[in-house]
């Protein structure tokens, strides 16, 4: 698997708590692959969309100040053999708070999807039933046979989807957010899907 990280530049107050982790409790798994971030922009997309910022209903999904108890799945996406960054502060409404480790401990209020750190792991709230595609309308990014984020595929191919090491073969905004799922989206890109993910303990 391959990880990478995103620091957040910026400051925040009045926030309502949200679980965040410190990288540091994490140990790497022993399938990492130490894959670089891509060049520009597009490589690493801002985390708060602007219906965030409103906290505003996204596909049904409410924006709310009740952070309730939640589990961890986790997402990693690569475009011509590099990570796409996955921000800390997905689906949490600014004012953010945020931690000295590059997390967000938490915001005005969060969605049922939401990340906390810049790992790839999805917060997602016990109960909620929650798509790969609710999660990437709420970070306003693009998800789709043949687009991710910025990234389209290249004439003939479809976006490549894993969940849990196995190839989805449908529309990856169908894969649903079930705990401890591991799920990989590659565009023009060869990277084998990992074999586990250390989730931290209590997710």
């Amino acid at each position: 698997m391959a990880c990478a990280g995103l620091a957040l530049l910026a400051a925040a107050c009045g926030a309502t708590p949200h679980p965040a982790r410190s990288r540091a409790e994490a140990p790497l798994p022993p399938d990492y692959l130490p894959l670089r971030i891509g060049p520009g922009p597009r490589y690493r997309p801002t985390a708060t969309s602007a219906r965030v910022r409103a906290a505003a209903p996204i596909d049904g999904q409410r924006c709310s100040r009740r952070v309730g108890e939640r589990f961890g799945a986790h997402l990693e996406v690569f475009a011509h053999q590099h990570v796409v960054a996955i921000p800390a502060g997905i689906g949490i409404a600014p004012p953010l708070e945020l931690g000295t480790d590059a997390t967000v401990r938490g915001g005005r209020c969060s969605y049922p999807a939401s990340t906390s750190d810049p790992t790839g792991v999805i917060d997602v709230r016990r109960g909620a039933r929650v798509t790969l595609g609710d999660l990437f309308d709420i970070w306003g990014q693009a998800l789709g046979k043949r687009i991710v984020a910025r990234f389209r595929t290249p004439a003939g191919s479809l976006v490549v989807a894993y969940v849990n090491g196995h190839r989805f073969m449908a529309n990856p905004r169908a894969i649903p957010l079930l705990r401890h799922e591991r799920i990989v989206l590659e565009v023009a890109s060869r990277v084998p899907p990992h074999r586990v993910y250390l989730f931290r303990k209590g997710l």
